[in-house]
């Protein structure tokens, strides 16, 4: 893949990760569950989110951003997904539902476990994962399941901690009922080939299909919750204040024209570095103890981003804001940046020390490969 490739901007509506290294030219099944490469959707369930039914422009617009799929788990499994990205939310009525950091998505987990179901019923011959981590008591509890990866759409990059099993204890249950087969312990990956994931995930006799749940927690000696190494790049954003030197060489080669011609549309609104700066400054104290206090201190983010005084601020002579919306002209660094965290990943292969590791000394945990761009909540 190399920059240049005009479709590949539509990343940024589809929102999704490719699961797994593909091992060229091998379909046999008993090659290693982590070379068979899957669309996953970020996030999954953010596309229940809809805009508020009484209009609220703030509630609309946090919904807007928060929302990284537009539609439910069937419709992105229609779409192509074969994975799903399961970050469910535990409420204080007992109530399980999903969220996307610090926002709750008022749709019923299972729901959409149904959902996925119908679907593999209708598709007997596809195999469907849900990874499942991030589980999250509304009381701020959660049920160690969280990892530092994962992070994407809102820029969250995983809960973590003890507290609370409570979360852990409802989707279990909510499994069980649904005779959903799950997978617990990540050491299992050491010999799990498509053929005995295909095995391990068929459904209930009389019901077609394969789906198989991942809620384990990440292995004590390495790896990440839901047995799948995130690889997530936080520095990846959609958009943000880079250097200006950076930013320009990106806009010459997008454009094939000098660079002091990009180096005037880098510096066409200096005055915004002042109110991306307020706003990441301020994200770096927002507190993480409960879903109340971080959707507060999102709240007061937005606040500060906006009345910074950028009227009297000097345009910068080292930085630049950048933006990785379709048709913005400085849309090509971050295309950029994206491309190059896909190559070294790609080339990287699963880490050296997994736990998991095969005779060959490659590990065996799924493999994420993270196709979008971040952005962060307090840019929002």
């Amino acid at each position: 893949m190399t920059s240049s490739q005009p479709f590949l901007v539509t990343l940024l509506s589809v929102i999704a990760a490719l699961l797994s290294v593909i091992a060229a030219g091998d379909d046999s099944k008993n090659r290693a569950l982590n070379t068979l490469p899957m669309i996953m959707a970020h996030d999954a369930g953010s596309g229940y989110l809809n805009a508020d039914a009484a209009h609220q422009p703030a509630r609309d617009l946090l919904y807007g951003w928060t929302k990284t799929q537009s539609g439910g788990l069937a419709e992105q499994l229609q779409c192509g997904a074969r994975a799903l990205d399961s970050r469910p939310f535990l409420l204080s009525t007992g109530r399980l539902i999903w969220h996307h950091g610090g926002v709750p998505v008022n749709h019923s987990f299972a729901e959409s476990l149904q959902e996925v179901l119908g679907f593999c019923h209708s598709n007997p011959s596809e195999l469907v994962l849900m990874l499942i981590w991030d589980c999250t008591a509304e009381d701020g509890g959660n049920g160690g399941k969280g990892s530092s990866g994962g992070g994407g759409g809102g820029g969250d990059g995983g809960g973590s901690g003890a507290g609370s099993s409570s979360c852990d204890e409802a989707v279990a249950s909510a499994l069980e009922a649904a005779m959903v087969p799950t997978l617990t312990d990540c050491n299992d990956f050491a010999n799990l080939t498509v053929a005995s994931a295909m095995a391990r995930s068929a459904l209930a006799p009389g019901n077609n299909g394969h789906l198989l749940a991942i809620p384990a927690p990440a292995l004590a000696a390495g790896g990440e919750a839901a047995c799948s190494y995130s690889n997530y790049p936080p520095s990846n954003g959609c958009s943000g204040v880079g250097t200006r030197e950076e930013v320009v060489k990106a806009l010459a080669r997008n454009a094939e024209r000098d660079e002091s011609a990009a180096a005037a549309t880098a510096g066409s609104d200096d005055d915004d570095v002042a109110r991306v700066r307020a706003a990441l400054e301020c994200s770096s104290a927002q507190p993480s103890s409960s879903a109340v206090e971080r959707r507060s201190a999102l709240a007061a983010c937005a606040t500060a981003a906006a009345s910074a005084d950028t009227a009297a601020a000097a345009p910068s002579a080292t930085d630049a804001v950048y933006r990785c919306y379709d048709g913005d002209e400085r849309q090509q660094f971050p295309l950029d940046r994206m491309f190059a965290y896909l190559d070294a990943t790609s080339a990287a292969g699963p880490p050296a020390d997994d736990p998991t590791a095969g005779p060959d000394g490659t590990g065996r945990q799924l493999y994420q490969m993270q196709a979008l761009w971040q952005v962060r909540a307090c840019l929002l």
